[in-house]
């Protein structure tokens, strides 16, 4: 494959004004406190040694000798303000047994018993038996060294006691984040910058870790709740395409690029969310990594880690949450020692039914998750996880219901009897003569065979072809030419999804339609394995394996905007009789004609791998005064992944020939499909009773002679199947420097570079679909499924990537960053182009420029970044609006094997954009978090291919224009008509490319703070608040004279503005034994009103005329009971 450019628009002298104004002032605001480098912010509460050292560590930048035997069952002293190390230390340690003790040469300070011995001087000989040292304390070795461990670590490591001496050092894994080094809100280490530990201020990428205490602040237990919190990151402003993603993966958008890269421990997470019950925080990097991901979205990932056992005390934790929607939540976690620091297990659960507003809803969530580590050996390590749960959700429906029923209304509300020819055509009594012209509130059901079946009634499934219904709005208005004052035919189609209004709705505005029968019921579990090893002081071996599965079986009775209330006119039903549903309103499945289907898919992903980590300090030899040859962290790791796919999928079709049809009409004809509908009775404003394992069979259609009886069976006649097998080996190796020590643990310049290579092969099975409409094979399952298919060729290919990125600390306050990654990734072997050809890879590359600064000794760290990525060959699943008039025609001229079923499109995209973040301890009780982002994102092409599938078919399609369609409408009843709307939907999709996307916010900010009284009347009262707010965005163009868009003339929505406040309080009860919080928490504080414009289009005279609203979520309150002993 030739290279892809990827355009980036290049960066001239102008692009770095604003960046060295800011940096200067950055600058101005930090030299006054360099002169105090040496004095650094502390803030440690008492607690056990253990812990608060490790934090003192940490937050003070230098290293500390102890072991875990002589701090082990001392509480260390609590320490806030400014100080030296030595002086937080030595107030630390104050009144305890503990005493500091100083190398006289290294200037590293040990602790040590105050009874005990100090540590044998430096300048004394040194005992044949190498001392045991911290695992943080460095050495210069040679390579002869290296080699040597590398033969020998192991078999070192398994003759150490296998139970703890006094001499056992504190040592912390490259590969393990330490969550107790966390400061409230400020997270101090990640593992998303090279897989290996890194201090998160020297990770020269756009990183976001939300802690756990910012999370319990605002109240999130799960990634999608918790993505609002972050700049340029959102889960959905509900895009149809979007959504329906939802149903197959965790999507989310992250620079305004849809994402759905989730891992946990860097490994997949399939279509299930990341849950806090699980794990620790949530790490959340826009843009691409290639040492995490070669083959993945320029878009980032969203990651955690699982939560391991507690090795040296029993933590026990209960949780009860609920909110005003009757949302219920309870989680447990419980992790018990064994042996002390050898052998500890974790157990956690949760059980949650998650509601919204809109009725009926359900989000449920019921797992359970175990782990165990068991050290056999002081530097060996061996962690097993375990997963498994249930992930069940109702369909959203995101748009309001559309409105077939007001049309009618205002038409007088007429009526029709094709017995006695009241209300037909010149008094006619053959079905479908009755009035549909513009304002007649009436519309025909279908003109081709439309089997329905109404659930709740004892009526036989009937055909309701030529029968009337309500009519849409887009039946209340004439097209013609924009400029007239008529809205384009294009267009009108639009004006379907208009909903009711407050003041005219019929309905709960909030319920959704088809209650619980729109249903994902997902099985998951996962398998994790972790053996990590220290082959040798600071070389470190990681092997893991992971296992996870996921099955689902999807029950889809509406497409997404697909559902309207109509009303049913008819006096009489399609075999004469009386109908005892004339005038009320209905839902139906076949609207659209979609009719019910069933989805199953299942998914294994599995990984094994290797990590290696050795940490090399050369800095020791000096070249210059402070200039070294050093520090580096090298990390290398080898992958290999496999991902199986299977999917079926059936609709409940006849299978009996009908009058009027082709005697062989294809199963997959919209003709065969079954409907159901559901009449609504007064107060009632979704479907109900409806069972889509029991269908009914007719003995005969009224009206028509049958031969035989009428039968309903589920057949795979929908979607083709789907056996898909990938694999994918990678390698990387990175290494990341240090030079330029200016004093202990600050180094000016700190370096990444990293390689990644991918393999990966793919193969599929076809599978055809036979002339009876239909694919052989099981449909309900995923036996012998291989059996049925053709394998196809084994596809191969390699993406060579790289990360690299360098910053640069002139004070100790201020770093400054630069990083660029570029990124391969490949498409679904299982989805197609619009030609049947597999999708192309995509390509990708991120710029980030940036600055990082430390202020009022370190209370507040700022981040402020500017990014630019490009990317070529995204696949996009946008393709239903020009799609939709295409498979009219070929449902017209009976050719169902021509159906564009699913393909994708690609685009081009330039993002580009600012973000901004805060975070702020300003006093030890008072927390806050300001972020501010923009992101635009321009399409530079899009649709080119679909040009070319237009012009090859058009011929064909012009061949048969006065074919009538199954479904018409007014001005649209044949294909010509059809090939009408389809030439302007698609020039409407080229239109967008080089101008800003409809639906996409261009700036956004958020605002979080918490304060804890510590005195007085309200101690341990803890308040808090905040809001999130996003711009206005486009939801359509003005129309020209000859009926193109007009991009520079744009219709805009509103502004999206939230509030939240909490107020909690904690207290200790039952003698100080139970650690007991409850928090309230109140979403949409002020009430903002929950309906928004999404979609206009133009009316003719260039006003917006037709709005497509969806919801936010309406004001409710949250309440949180935390236990913990």
């Amino acid at each position: 494959m030739p290279p892809i450019q990827v355009p980036l628009r290049p960066c001239g002298p102008a692009c770095f004004g604003p960046w060295l104004a800011l940096l200067g002032t950055l600058l101005w605001a930090a030299l006054p406190a360099a002169e105090e480098a040496a004095r650094r912010h502390y803030d440690i509460p008492a607690g056990a040694a253990v812990v608060t050292l490790k934090r003192a560590a940490h937050q003070g930048g230098l290293e500390i000798v102890y072991s875990a035997a002589v701090v082990e069952g001392v509480q260390t002293q609590p320490v806030a303000g400014e100080f030296t190390p030595r002086e937080a230390l030595e107030r630390m340690v104050a009144h305890t047994p503990l005493k500091l003790f100083p190398d006289p040469r290294t200037g590293a300070l040990s602790i040590i018993r105050s009874a005990d011995a100090p540590p044998r001087p430096s300048s004394q000989p040194q005992p044949k038996t190498k001392p045991k040292t911290n695992a943080m304390a460095t050495k210069p070795r040679t390579l002869l060294t290296v080699l040597a461990a590398f033969t020998s670590g192991v078999l070192a490591a398994q003759t150490l006691p296998a139970t703890a001496t006094k001499d056992d050092p504190v040592q912390l894994s490259p590969f393990v984040v330490n969550t107790e080094t966390q400061q409230g809100w400020l997270a101090n280490e990640t593992l998303a910058g090279m897989r290996i530990r890194t201090d998160l201020k020297d990770a020269g990428a756009a990183i976001d870790v939300l802690t756990e205490q910012f999370l319990n602040d605002v109240g999130a237990v799960d990634m999608n709740q918790a993505l609002k919190y972050v700049v340029n990151m959102q889960v959905s402003d509900f895009a149809d395409t979007f959504n329906n993603a939802a149903w197959f993966s965790a999507p989310y958008l992250s620079r305004g690029i849809v994402g759905s890269t989730v891992m946990t421990d860097f490994f997949l997470n399939g279509s299930v969310p990341i849950d806090r019950y699980s794990t620790d925080n949530l790490t959340m990097l826009r843009g691409p990594n290639s040492i995490l991901f070669g083959i993945g979205s320029p878009s980032g990932i969203v990651g955690a880690s699982s939560k391991r056992a507690q090795m040296s005390q029993n933590l026990y934790s209960v949780r009860f949450m609920a909110d005003t929607f009757q949302s219920a939540r309870t989680e447990l976690d419980v992790s018990r020692v064994v042996l002390r620091n050898r052998l500890a297990f974790r157990l956690a659960a949760v059980a949650s039914d998650q509601h919204t507003d809109q009725k009926p809803s359900l989000n449920r969530r019921n797992s359970l998750y175990g782990t165990v580590t068991f050290k056999p050996f002081s530097r060996t390590s061996i962690t097993v996880n375990a997963e498994r749960g249930i992930y069940d959700r109702y369909f959203p429906a995101n748009n309001l219901v559309a409105d077939a029923y007001t049309p009618w209304v205002k038409a007088g509300k007429p009526t029709i009897n094709f017995v006695t020819g009241k209300g037909m055509t010149g008094g006619s009594t053959t079905k479908g003569q009755f009035p549909t012209a513009v304002g007649s509130g009436l519309q025909n059901v279908s003109g081709g065979s439309y089997l329905t079946f109404i659930d709740g009634s004892n009526l036989p499934i009937m055909d309701w072809r030529n029968m009337g219904r309500g009519a849409l709005w887009s039946e209340m208005v004439t097209a013609g030419n924009p400029g007239s004052g008529l809205i384009l035919a294009a267009d009108r189609g639009s004006m379907n999804n208009i909903p009711f209004t407050r003041d005219n709705t019929i309905i709960d505005l909030r319920a959704a339609p088809f209650g619980g029968f729109n249903t994902n019921d997902l099985v998951y579990s996962s398998r994790s394995v972790f053996i990590e090893q220290n082959l040798a002081r600071d070389l470190d071996l990681e092997l893991a394996w992971n296992q996870f599965n996921q099955d689902y079986i999807f029950h889809r009775n509406l497409g997404q905007g697909g559902a309207a209330v109509n009303v049913d006119p008819n006096e009489v039903l399609p075999n004469g009789a009386p109908n005892p549903y004339v005038g009320m309103p209905y839902i139906e499945t076949g609207t659209g004609g979609s009719a019910p289907r069933r989805t199953r898919e299942a998914r294994e992903y599995t990984a094994k791998r290797a990590t290696l980590s050795y940490k090399l300090d050369l800095d020791r030899h000096k070249i210059f005064r402070q200039f070294g040859f050093g520090n580096y962290r090298f990390a290398g790791l080898y992958q290999d992944s496999g991902n199986d796919q299977k999917l079926v999928a059936s609709r409940y079709v006849n299978v009996t020939p009908l009058p009027g049809n082709p005697t062989a009409t294809p199963l997959n004809q919209q003709v065969n499909r079954l409907n159901r509908r559901y009449y609504l009775q007064p107060g009632e404003s979704s479907y109900r009773l409806f069972n889509y394992n029991q269908t009914p069979q007719a003995a005969s259609v009224p009206g028509a002679t049958v031969n035989g009886p009428i039968r309903f069976e589920e057949r795979a006649s929908d979607e083709a199947p789907r056996n898909n097998q990938q694999s994918t080996k990678s390698m990387v190796g990175a290494v990341q420097s240090s030079w330029w020590q200016a004093q202990p643990g600050y180094f000016r310049i700190t370096a990444l570079y990293g390689m990644r290579q991918d393999k990966q092969a793919d193969r599929s099975q076809a599978f055809v679909r036979q002339a009876s409409g239909e694919y052989a094979g099981p449909f309900t399952h995923f036996d012998n499924l291989d059996q049925y298919g053709t394998w196809g060729p084994l596809v191969g290919f390699t993406a060579n990537t790289k990360t690299y990125n360098v910053t640069f600390r002139p004070i100790s306050q201020l770093r400054l960053f630069y990083n660029f990654s570029d990124i391969f990734r490949a498409s679904a072997a299982n989805f197609f182009d619009v030609f049947g050809n597999p999708l192309r890879p995509t390509i990708g590359k991120t710029k980030d420029y940036g600055v990082k600064l430390d202020l009022w000794g370190e209370r507040i760290f700022l981040t402020a970044t500017k990014f630019e990525t490009g990317i070529v060959d995204t696949p996009q699943d946008n393709t239903g609006a020009v799609r939709g008039p295409v498979n009219d025609i070929y449902n017209a001229i009976s050719r169902p094997d021509l159906i564009l079923e699913r393909p994708f499109s690609y685009r081009n995209d330039i993002s580009t954009g600012y973000e901004f973040s805060l975070n702020a301890s300003l006093t030890n009780n008072w927390r806050a978090r300001v972020t501010f982002g923009t992101q635009k994102t321009i399409p530079t092409a899009g649709f080119d291919d679909w040009v070319v599938y237009f012009g090859q078919n058009r011929a064909s399609w012009q061949a048969r224009a006065t074919t009538p369609l199954l479904t018409p409408s007014a001005g649209y009843a044949t294909v010509a008509d059809a090939i009408a709307i389809a030439d302007v939907r698609l020039r409407d999709a080229r239109a967008v490319n080089g101008v800003q996307p409809r639906d996409q916010r261009m700036r956004n900010a958020t605002f979080n703070t918490s304060y804890t009284f510590s005195e007085g009347r309200f101690k341990s009262v803890r308040l808090g608040g905040g809001f999130q707010w996003a711009s206005r965005n486009v939801i359509g163009y003005a129309r020209d004279s000859v009926g193109n868009l007009d991009t520079g003339k744009r219709f805009w929505g509103a502004n999206r503005f939230s509030t939240d406040a909490s107020i909690g309080y904690s207290r200790k009860i039952f003698r100080g034994k139970i650690n007991w919080d409850v928090q309230v928490n109140v979403y949409n504080l002020l009430g903002t009103d929950p309906l928004l414009a999404r979609l206009a289009v133009d009316d003719g005279s260039g006003k917006p005329n037709v709005v497509l609203r969806y919801t936010q979520t309406r004001q409710y309150a949250q309440l949180t009971n935390s236990f913990k002993f």
